[in-house]
């Protein structure tokens, strides 16, 4: 299945990427590699992810990267034969990301 990543989800691992770069001189590639995998897991097993639902996100699928302590918030689009990733969130945050 094809994984696409919103505008949003972009922004938000860019920001992660830097940050974690800049934060985290031991292992600096972890964030990236940890990605990646995700990604790819994503790519083969649409449906690894906890489902829930939120008021404004609607269904959603929650991927953790248990390494660097983001979720990947993502729902599968049957239709279009696409992950859609959604936001990139940290597990310290409390709450669904918003969709904006």
């Amino acid at each position: 299945m094809r994984v696409r990543t919103f505008s949003r989800a972009r922004r938000d691992i860019t920001a992660a990427a830097a940050w974690w770069k800049t934060n985290r001189p031991a292992a600096p590639q972890l964030f990236e590699e940890e990605l990646t995998a995700a990604l790819q897991q994503l790519q083969e097993l649409p449906l690894s992810g906890r489902s829930g639902r939120d008021p404004r996100l609607g269904e959603f699928r929650r991927l953790p990267l248990l390494q660097t302590r983001y979720h990947l918030y993502y729902r599968v689009n049957q239709r279009k034969d696409q992950v859609e990733v959604l936001r990139l969130w940290h597990m310290s945050r409390h709450g669904v990301p918003s969709p904006r």
